[in-house]
């Protein structure tokens, strides 16, 4: 009975471990993508916003930032940097967790909570659907057959 309990303890240590390690990629994976967005598009941003406030054609506002130089072209990007990065490394992190949350707990099937290429019609699953109307609102439920 010990052994049982003991082993089953374990399981659950190294499916959470598991869990952290593939669940902790998403979040930096989400930060590189609006690290990478943020440091691509800041200098267009840029001259689109000296266009708005001076009136300026684009050429222009791009010869005003070649000026100024490298230094000041990259002033003011941390703000955008942090909100951006931030929102989206909880995105992408909080997405894959209760996406993986929803596959282990949840009796619907796998088809519902994450996008698969369409199988072959010969291994196709049977689904049957119910109809359930609660304060004027109709419920639909998918079940195996």
């Amino acid at each position: 009975m010990d052994s049982e309990g003991s082993a089953s303890v374990s399981s659950k240590e190294y499916l959470s471990s598991d869990i952290m390690a593939t669940s902790g990629k998403h979040y930096v994976c989400g930060y590189c993508a609006a690290f990478t967005n943020i440091a691509v598009t800041f200098p267009i941003q840029k001259v689109l916003f000296r266009q708005q406030l001076y009136g300026l054609k684009t050429k222009d506002a791009v010869h005003q930032l070649q000026k100024d130089g490298m230094r000041n072209l990259y002033r003011g990007i941390l703000p955008p940097l942090m909100q951006k990065t931030t929102t989206l490394a909880l995105m992408f992190g909080l997405y894959e967790d209760f996406s993986s949350l929803l596959l282990r707990h949840a009796s619907a099937p796998e088809l519902l909570t994450r996008p698969r290429s369409r199988p072959s019609s010969a291994s196709r699953p049977c689904f049957r659907t119910t109809n359930t109307t609660i304060n004027s609102q109709t419920l639909t439920r998918l079940s195996r057959c």
